[in-house]
């Protein structure tokens, strides 16, 4: 059944015609008079309220007023009904925040219909309004739903709000593209869900900034542990959204305010972990600070350099995803795999063999094409790296010579197909093994 409905009525014949007839579709509850009402009201909080106006000791105006005072009437519609005729009384019932009126005696199915029409109008406002509160790209709570949630939770401030921010968000829009960008925000919204609790409140705020509040007494190394998981667990997001090939040290850093410590509303706690992460972006990012009032303002930098097991590593250095193609990388990087490839060739006769391909002068424009063809035509067991504006080096793996004129070969014929078989546009290579 949908919904609850609370009847108040003392006249006990149309207390039980109204449960009769709306019980066949909602959970119902009815009163004999006001007080006993505000009881059931405040112990079940009903979806409605249908309410006889002329009742003795507590009228049913002055039932809602009460409601009203207390702040309990809020999103709660208001049915009156009466057998009064005057002519005042329809209009007074709306003015007392009525939502509907019914005249006694009346029409079971008219009953039924209006009471279902007003619960059906009160859904859709509740899913609207839900909506109003989402953030569309990641669903989380926005900014001005944040802000109204943190804020009713300080009625009994026991917390420890977060404040995060992905570090060199703005050069993977730079280097990557807003696209790549958008991913890795609904990457970060899906860890901060993964490591939080039913009650906890987490939103986004604005660009890369989210929050979350940590309902509850928390304890600080419990914190700082979840600060550490979330660490770990946005830089292998980032790692299986961007690859290996990261030009930054993408990561997040994070600002730690207590409530009622450190502020008693959103916008208190908001300024002192917004200083909190001020102190992390200024000391080297990825870490977390606790606010601290005194006169050093901070406490000592915390950065992510907790013990984790093997797994845990394996996760953080690992590529992330199913990667396929060539393993490409920066020329520093390459150098590093080259030597520790040249010392495993002497001792263990690993056979790894260099090739370097030339492309013309004047085929710089079509350097993004040679990279895109090289990596789709060599094997994920190979690694590769741009060299200068007009070369790319690469080295096989496990291959024999034959080995690599197959796959230079392999690599000529997609780039004759690409320009054409243009001889202006010719690329050369030498192959040699280590």
């Amino acid at each position: 059944m949908a919904g609850r409905i609370l009847i108040i009525d003392d006249e006990e014949v149309y207390r039980s015609l109204c449960m009769r007839i709306l019980g066949t579709k909602y959970t119902v509850m009815s009163a004999s008079n006001g007080r006993e009402a505000l009881d059931l009201f405040r112990k079940f909080r009903p979806a409605l309220l249908l309410v006889d106006i002329l009742m003795p000791g507590m009228n049913g105006f002055e039932f809602v007023e009460t409601l009203d005072k207390e702040g309990l009437i809020t999103d709660v519609p208001v049915v009156y009904m009466t057998s009064d005729d005057a002519a005042t009384t329809e209009p007074e019932s709306f003015r007392h925040g009525g939502n509907d009126y019914i005249h006694k005696p009346f029409v079971p199915d008219v009953l039924l219909q209006r009471i279902a029409n007003i619960m059906r109008y009160e859904e859709t406002k509740r899913v609207l309004r839900k909506d109003a509160d989402i953030d569309e790209q990641t669903q989380l709570l926005n900014r001005r739903a944040t802000v109204a949630s943190v804020n009713e939770r300080m009625a009994d401030p026991l917390g420890a709000f977060l404040m995060l921010d992905v570090d060199y968000f703005k050069e993977v829009n730079d280097c990557y593209g807003h696209e790549m960008g958008d991913r890795i925000l609904v990457g970060f919204a899906d860890v901060l869900r993964s490591v939080s609790r039913r009650d906890d409140i987490i939103g986004r705020i604005g660009g890369d900034e989210f929050v979350i509040y940590l309902d509850g007494k928390c304890d600080d190394q419990l914190i700082a542990e979840r600060c550490q998981t979330i660490i770990a667990k946005l830089e292998y997001t980032i790692s299986c959204v961007i690859g290996a090939t990261a030009e930054y040290p993408y990561s997040v850093s994070i600002g730690i305010a207590h409530a009622p410590d450190d502020g008693s509303s959103f916008q208190e706690l908001y300024s002192s972990a917004d200083k909190a992460l001020y102190h992390v972006k200024q000391n080297g990012k990825r870490g977390y600070y606790f606010f601290d009032s005194d006169c050093n303002a901070i406490h000592d930098l915390k950065q992510d350099d907790h013990i984790i097991d093997i797994m845990q590593m394996r996760m953080l250095v690992g590529e992330g995803g199913n990667a396929n193609g060539v393993y490409n990388v920066n020329y520093q990087d390459f150098k590093n795999i080259y030597r520790f490839l040249a010392r495993a060739a002497q001792r263990d006769q690993v056979r790894v063999l260099m090739l370097i391909f030339t492309l013309p002068e004047g085929a710089e424009a079509l350097r993004d094409d040679f990279r895109t063809i090289v990596h789709d035509s060599l094997r994920k067991s190979d690694v590769a790296s741009p060299y200068g504006r007009r070369q790319y080096i690469m080295l096989l793996m496990d291959a024999t010579a034959d080995n690599g004129h197959i796959a230079a070969d392999r690599v000529l014929s997609r780039w004759k197909d690409l320009t054409k078989n243009d001889p202006g546009m010719t690329v050369t290579y030498e192959l040699q093994e280590l």
